[in-house]
Parts: structure tokens; sequence; C-alpha cells
């Protein structure tokens, strides 16, 4: 009987801090070289750390996708998870279920472009301003 092997030692992905629910994120996979049940593979997160309920994993295929929509902040920190890749030997006479875990990092891409009010900075309050657009054409706005 042989535990489930990852194809990597750790698995790596970014999302966008504005990702709706069910938005794509990473794939793990892991084989077991095991003939019949005792070689077919589900997964589980085992532990989702500061993620709690923001991601999930198909048990089949190995997919993580969003649970739910996240923050919509940037994180300078990225979440560490673990997911276990377990096999079905229990299903087996006179073998148990191995299992073996990989740790994952997924990282927050911050997303500028919602991050607050815009607002002017110059010119002030009484200045006049000169806007050139694309056309060449000169527009003037007083504040």
């Amino acid at each position: 009987d042989n535990a489930p092997e990852f194809s990597q030692n750790n698995y790596t992905g970014v999302i966008p801090e504005n990702a709706p629910t069910d938005a794509f994120v990473l794939k793990v996979y892991a084989n077991d070289p095991d003939d019949g049940p005792g070689g077919e593979v589900h997964y589980e997160l085992l532990d989702e750390g500061d993620a709690k309920d923001l991601f999930k994993i198909n048990t089949v295929s190995g997919e993580v996708k969003t649970k739910r929509e996240l923050t919509g902040k940037g994180r300078s920190q990225p979440y560490e998870l673990v997911i276990r890749a377990q096999d079905n030997g229990s299903q087996v006479s006179r073998q148990e279920s191995l299992a073996t875990d990989v740790p994952v990092i997924v990282f927050i891409g911050d997303v500028s472009a919602n991050d607050g009010i815009p607002y002017f900075v110059a010119p002030k309050l009484g200045q006049m301003a000169n806007v050139t657009e694309v056309s060449k054409s000169l527009f003037h706005y007083k504040y």
C-alpha cells in the first residue's frame, strides 16, 4: 500500500482581491500507484488558517476555488493552507487509508482601481487647470 504523492512539494496561487465566488485559484494533483480503491485519491482542505471559509476544494479534481467573494482589500501576507490527498486503502482488506499533506500559499493581488474614492490633489479650489485631450483640443476647468 502506497501513500498518494503530490506532483509538487508545494503549490502557489495568485488571485485578485475582487475575485467573485467560485473563481479558480489553483489545482493540486496527487498520484497513488496502488491498484483498485487503494489507488483512488480524494482531496480535502486540512488547515485553512486565516483563510477560514474563503476557499473550497473539489474532492475529486483537486481544483481550489473561492468559496465566497473576497474582502475587496489587498493583503500584504499570503494565506497559508494545507491540503491533504488521501487514498481509499481502508476499502481493501488488511489495508489502511494513507494520506499526504502539501502546503499551499495563496497571494491576494491588489487591484488599485477600487481602492477608495479618487480626489484632486491639484488644482486647488479657485485655480484653473488646462487639460489636453487626445484630440488635441484644449479644455478649461474652473474650480
